[in-house]
């Protein structure tokens, strides 16, 4: 039997992951769901069993434990004060807010209401990048001193830079917004709460809205550490990539993939006759079989990110887990967000004049 009553605000994209994810936690389940677009609720409840369409977000909260926000996040704060106005916890997709200062209100509001927030940091719970968490665990590269992450997406098949009215062609920093916040919880996971030191921005064809350079660069360095973010909308490669460098070695997640290859020095004679580039192929090709058959396995169970931090969220409002997603990190990935935007915004000035 559900031990929490969720009402699902929105029901578009991403939505149906939600429902999946609170079902298979065994302990939830959708009590309601509410659109702005009132055919696209009825049809996303039919479509997914749900017995109750909302009139209003006032109406949907009435039925819940949980408000679970799959809005745009132009919405999020109004959504969220309200929310824990009514003293229900308030689960949302990232990015949470825009700004330092929305946080701050929403983090007010959940302290008086004495109700948990959670944002979908949803990369943490990759398969490649738990296999690249535990390695860094166990030492085996080392200390981490570096880390680069490449979102290279093609105009042509990515929905968000195709769409002519997404709504991330909206935001401050535009597509790159969108996808900013996964990029810095996981800088934050592996390397702490590195400072944003400049960011470069290159084109503005136009691609993905107007506030989307074609190309950006982000950097942020700390005392002994460094992490660059890499974003085109140039490139056909889709290339989704994480590489972590440490003192003793390197290990590469393929996101997409959700597969991680370490790659240790080469310093022997023998190796360096062989070739090491040639051996760090081999050893990527010889975990893609159990990598891939893994991710495989666990998609057909239903057990995707997703699925897996929305559980964990679930059972931490019943008190048997810590909350999946720490509220220093939300708050270091608010201020990243809302940094990276006002420099981009100078930088593509800067590039057009």
């Amino acid at each position: 039997m559900a031990q929490l009553n969720v009402g699902l605000l929105g029901c578009g994209h991403i939505a149906a992951a939600h429902v999946r994810a609170w079902r298979r936690s065994g302990v939830a389940e959708i009590a309601a769901v509410f659109d702005v677009r009132p055919e696209a609720a009825r049809v996303f409840a039919a479509r997914f069993g749900v017995g109750t369409v909302a009139d209003s977000v006032a109406d949907l909260i009435s039925c819940a434990d949980v408000v679970d926000d799959c809005s745009p996040p132009q919405a999020h704060l109004s959504n969220a004060l309200t929310a824990l106005g009514a003293r229900r916890h308030y689960l949302v997709e990232k990015p949470i807010v825009l700004s330092t200062a929305e946080f701050e209100q929403i983090q007010a509001a959940s302290q008086a209401a004495g109700r948990h927030i959670c944002v979908v940091h949803n990369l943490k719970y990759n398969f490649g990048v738990r296999t690249a968490r535990r390695w860094v665990a166990e030492g085996r590269i080392g200390r981490v001193i570096s880390l680069e992450r490449y979102f290279l997406t093609d105009p042509a098949t990515d929905r968000m830079l195709r769409l002519p009215n997404h709504w991330s062609q909206s935001l401050p920093g535009g597509r790159w917004l969108e996808t900013l916040p996964h990029e810095l919880y996981l800088t934050h996971e592996f390397m702490g709460a590195l400072p944003v030191t400049d960011v470069v921005a290159r084109g503005s064809s136009g691609v993905g809205g107007p506030n989307t350079a074609d190309e950006l660069l982000v950097v942020l360095a700390g005392r002994d550490a460094l992490a660059t973010f890499r974003y085109s909308a140039r490139s056909r490669s889709n290339t989704r990539s994480l590489v972590l460098y440490g003192t003793d070695g390197i290990i590469r997640v393929e996101i997409l993939a959700g597969s991680a290859v370490l790659l240790r020095p080469h310093a022997g004679r023998w190796i360096r006759g062989v070739g090491g580039e040639t051996l760090d192929a081999l050893t990527t090709l010889a975990r893609m079989v159990p990598d891939r058959a893994a991710v495989t396995a666990a998609r057909v169970w239903g057990r995707t990110p997703h699925a897996e931090l929305i559980a964990d969220f679930a059972h931490s409002l019943l008190g048997r887990r810590p909350s999946p997603v720490p509220m220093d990190e939300i708050a270091y990935v608010v201020a990243g967000c809302e940094e990276v935007s006002r420099r981009a915004r100078v930088a593509q000035a800067a590039g057009a004049s």
